[in-house]
């Protein structure tokens, strides 16, 4: 439970130091700005409650953590704390070296390895179980390779429309969530 409850320590302050940056408006003109980062901090908040989300899921798998776990996920963790200032780069500077910056971390920061790691060691007196599920999360990990470097690509040739992948892709997966419960 520690590991988790430091996990969420630094989730809590990556969020605060989020809304914290948000610039209170000062009059008419401030105002454009001040919705553009609320707007910015939504969408970063989306994107990191969908990987504490899943990182929650993650860990309830598993009963005993080992070191290797605990370094994927100091890695985990340190990568998404970049995710509000890479949000906040795409939005405001749509171009593609942002956008591929952007999508390099999202494929980096996949908490694949360690749900493979998690599961493997929860399945590990149960091979047949353990097979589907590593069928699984070889699918899951490459269409999420597959569909970051799609949405990369269109990113380095379109940024404008690219970013805008990256935005929706993460509100879409937050959204159905609640519809899939």
């Amino acid at each position: 439970h520690h590991i988790e409850a430091f996990a969420d320590g630094i989730i809590a302050v990556i969020i605060t130091i989020m809304l914290l940056e948000i610039p209170v408006p000062s009059g008419n003109q401030g105002y454009w700005e001040f919705i553009s980062s609320v707007g910015i901090f939504l969408v970063s908040f989306v994107v990191t409650a969908n990987f504490w989300f899943n990182r929650h899921k993650i860990f309830a798998l598993t009963e005993e953590i080992t070191e290797k776990i605990i370094v994927q996920d100091f890695i985990f963790i340190g990568l998404l704390s970049l995710i509000p200032l890479l949000t906040k780069w795409i939005m405001v500077a749509p171009t593609s070296f942002s956008a591929l910056n952007f999508g390099l971390v999202l494929i980096v920061l996949q908490q694949e390895l360690l749900s493979y790691s998690i599961t493997k060691d929860h399945f590990h007196k149960m091979p047949k179980s353990f097979k589907f599920w590593r069928r699984v999360w070889l699918i899951r990990l490459f269409s999420t390779i597959l569909m970051n470097v799609v949405i990369m690509i269109i990113a380095i040739i379109f940024p404008f429309y690219g970013h805008w992948l990256f935005v929706i892709v993460p509100i879409f997966n937050f959204l159905f969530r609640m519809v899939n419960d």
